[in-house]
């Protein structure tokens, strides 16, 4: 059972419809940490095949506006 939530503004939203956009949003983040997880570990495996000696790693927040 697939229901849209776009046209229902959060103030009128039903408890049910909150719930299932809390649900979509969750699923969301875990799969954006899922992917993310995965590039910085392939990164990782990269960078040791160009430089066998690293011992230490950087992480670096980068904004777009």
């Amino acid at each position: 059972h697939c229901r849209c939530t776009d046209d229902i503004p959060i103030s009128s939203a039903t408890e049910e419809d909150r719930q299932l956009r809390a649900n979509i949003a969750a699923s969301f983040q875990r799969i954006a940490v899922l992917h993310l997880e995965d590039r910085c570990q392939r990164a990782v495996e990269w960078a040791l095949k160009m430089r066998p000696s690293i011992k230490n790693f950087g992480c670096f927040r980068w904004c777009c506006f």
